[in-house]
């Protein structure tokens, strides 16, 4: 606007001012023509940079809530496979302390044990330094050792203290999973 009123003082600036309508409806249009296209071109400016502006916006909250998402569905894998590993190793447990003289059942305690860890070492890596985990496999091999050697009574004497590491390692699991 400022540009048009300075074109139009240097060009016309010696001229009276009139008092004929016409001529200051000709002055409108002069104004008119000149600032319209700026206006436009100023608008489709701000239009495009508040497009570009929300764009970016959206993105980040999008980026956001598909990381959110991607947190809620591995926490909840992680609660499955913690409930199924939960409920296998107490059916195991327990089936160790109803048959205390067998070697069966602490091998089953072993194996299953091992299938679990393999199962859930991609969703709670953490397990690999966990030293609940390596003294509850620890507890659990020389339990068997006993066992092997025909000394069941010596390998059960194992079943609580293996069973306070395999509770510690599910609460250690348990912070595991919502961090």
């Amino acid at each position: 606007m400022v540009s048009a009123i300075i074109f139009f003082l240097i060009n016309f600036h010696k001229q009276n001012i009139s008092n004929d309508i016409a001529v200051w409806a000709q002055f409108g249009d002069y104004f008119s023509g000149v600032l319209n296209p700026i206006l436009a071109i100023i608008n489709i400016c701000v239009f495009v940079m508040l497009t570009l502006t929300i764009q970016k916006i959206t993105d980040e909250n999008n980026n956001t809530n598909l990381e959110t998402s991607k947190k809620i569905a591995l926490m909840s894998l992680k609660h499955e496979e913690l409930k199924h590993f939960k409920e296998v190793m107490d059916k195991n447990l327990l089936h160790w302390s109803e048959n205390p003289k067998h070697i069966d059942s602490i091998k089953k305690v072993l194996y299953g044990y091992n299938v679990l860890e393999y199962r859930i070492l991609f969703l709670f890596p953490e397990l690999r330094d966990s030293s609940k985990n390596a003294k509850l496999r620890e507890l659990l091999v020389e339990s068997l050792n006993f066992y092997q050697k025909g000394d069941s009574e010596i390998g059960f004497t194992y079943h609580i203290p293996l069973s306070n590491f395999y509770s510690m390692l599910v609460s250690e699991m348990g912070k595991w999973t919502i961090s």
